[in-house]
């Protein structure tokens, strides 16, 4: 039976997660091995910054050094030393083909065959996937686990929260087959904190709304979700198209605001800062306007500017009240 004697430089629990995932497909690639394996964990930045914009927090670097009886996987960051253990893994044989334990590819060797030497920094910041479509909780976590399997770094959450593309599943609205399997509230706010605690078990950058920003700024927190006539108040809010101020078929989400009404905008900057100040595990927010297309406000104002000058303005005053409230 092999051994492994760890010694990691930082406690952190990405730290100790990447060490149990490690052991775990170690122990079972060397069952027939009964060799003592040493095997440190680092963290520290690379001697050489690989871009001028480097940011060990943010970008990923890893040095792998692996002999018949050591390993050794420095990284700049905990998630970083996690994707190490992946690459260490995958030149050791490892295949981790689609997201799901049965679609990984775990060879037995000897430990005679460990012979790695990497040194490598990822090209891009962000490497990640954007929730889409009908899914599961099963299909989410399932994906959030392989993204560093294959090097991925990030995640991102759409919308305010997933509720959308988790009804799209259990409601089985593209699928008449299945009879639909309602979810209650209580249920979707578990899964949602089950999504998010994958994210940071894993210390992955976790992005988070882009549409839903509209809806929210005139009180809808269901994104995707169909509503009556908007009142009196909300309607001085909305968009002008053609000559009608209105939810766009339907939707809040759908519906652009009237960028240049100072109360709109107002609303839409107090819609970000206060879900800023709520989610302090959003590593990036991002803020996009309303989906769908010629839904852009033709009032007179409006028509006077861009819609480009329009969105960095509301960007600035975003940045102003962020600042304000630090």
């Amino acid at each position: 039976m092999i051994q492994l004697h760890f010694n990691c430089s930082k406690s952190n629990s990405v730290i100790g997660y990447a060490r149990q995932q490690l052991a775990s497909y170690l122990t079972r690639m060397l069952s027939n091995d009964n060799t003592v394996l040493h095997i440190t964990l680092t963290v520290q930045p690379p001697g050489e910054l690989p871009r001028s914009d480097w940011d060990s927090e943010l970008d990923d670097w890893y040095c792998i050094t692996a002999a018949p009886q050591s390993i050794q996987i420095t990284a700049c960051n905990p998630r970083s030393v996690l994707l190490g253990v992946y690459r260490l893994l995958f030149e050791l044989g490892c295949r981790f083909l689609m997201p799901g334990s049965r679609h990984e590819t775990v060879p037995s060797i000897q430990s005679g065959s460990l012979c790695v030497s990497v040194r490598e920094a990822a090209a891009y910041r962000h490497r990640g996937v954007c929730i889409e479509g009908a899914d599961s909780l099963e299909n989410i976590l399932d994906f959030i686990d392989w993204l560093p399997k294959v090097g991925c770094n990030s995640f991102f959450v759409q919308h305010l929260e997933p509720e959308a593309f988790l009804e799209n599943w259990y409601l089985h609205k593209y699928n008449p087959l299945l009879p639909p399997q309602p979810l209650t509230e209580a249920q979707k706010q578990e899964m949602y904190r089950e999504i998010d605690a994958a994210i940071a078990k894993r210390g992955l950058l976790h992005h988070r709304v882009g549409h839903g920003w509209t809806c929210k700024a005139i009180g809808f927190e269901h994104v995707c979700a169909r509503a009556p006539s908007p009142t009196d108040a909300q309607r001085t809010l909305l968009a002008k198209v053609g000559d009608r101020q209105d939810y766009w078929h339907g939707v809040p989400s759908n519906t652009n605001l009237c960028y240049s009404n100072p109360n709109a905008r107002k609303a839409f900057v107090h819609a970000v800062a206060d879900y800023a100040f709520r989610h302090p595990e959003v590593d990036f927010l991002h803020v996009w306007l309303a989906d769908e297309y010629n839904n852009v406000c033709e009032c007179e104002a409006c028509r006077s500017t861009t819609l480009s000058d329009q969105y960095v303005r509301l960007l600035n005053e975003i940045d102003s009240l962020l600042t304000l409230r630090g």
